[in-house]
Order: structure tokens, then C-alpha cells, then sequence
């Protein structure tokens, strides 16, 4: 009898044993899959705000590009005002420089006279 009871307890706590272990591991496994899904959706939503930064960067990038543009047009715009309005005084320069020149007048007769 004693053997008997020596023996059922070795089983019992082997049984208590395996049982308690069978517990923790289920313990940790939910854990780590709670871990695991945890992280898989901050990475997630890490790409999606990366994604969204890349696509405000390219925009910004056109922006930039077509501020540029713009400024270069402008400028270029300025120059050419600029170069027209001091051809125009030159023009007018050398025509009131010729206006008080007594220049002859040739009508095709008076080549050689």
C-alpha cells in the first residue's frame, strides 16, 4: 500500500508537474503572439506614415520645381524689359543724335556732285 501511494504520488506530481508546465507554455505563447501581432501593426502603420512622407516630399518637390520655374520666367521677364527699355533709349539716343546732324539727303542724282 505505502508502495502504492509512493508511486501515485511521484504520478500526481509528475501529472501537477506537466500540467502546470502545459499552463506557463500557453501563458507565454499568447503573450508572445500578442508581442508579435503588437509589433506587426506598428510596422504597418510605420510604412503607411512613411509612404505618406514620401508622397509629401515628391509634392513639395514639384512645388519647388515649379516655384523655380516661375522665378526663372519672371527673371528672365525682367531682363528682357530691361534690355527692350535701354534698346528703345538707345534708339531714341542715337536718333535725337542724328536729328541735330545736317545729314544730306541723297535722291540718287547727286551721287557724284
Amino acid at each position: 500500500m505505502r508502495r502504492g501511494a509512493k508511486a501515485f504520488k511521484l504520478f500526481a506530481q509528475i501529472a501537477g508537474n506537466r500540467l502546470y508546465e502545459r499552463r506557463v507554455k500557453e501563458k507565454v505563447n499568447i503573450e508572445v503572439d500578442a508581442k508579435v501581432i503588437e509589433k506587426k501593426n506598428q510596422l504597418i502603420f510605420l510604412e503607411d506614415m512613411i509612404k505618406e512622407l514620401e508622397e509629401k516630399y515628391r509634392i513639395e518637390l514639384r512645388k519647388k520645381a515649379i516655384l523655380k520655374s516661375q522665378c526663372d520666367q519672371a527673371y528672365l521677364r525682367g531682363v528682357s524689359a530691361i534690355s527692350m527699355e535701354a534698346l528703345k533709349m538707345s534708339h531714341s539716343t542715337l536718333a535725337d543724335y542724328y536729328r541735330g546732324m545736317k545729314m544730306p539727303n541723297y535722291d540718287g542724282q547727286n551721287v557724284f556732285g
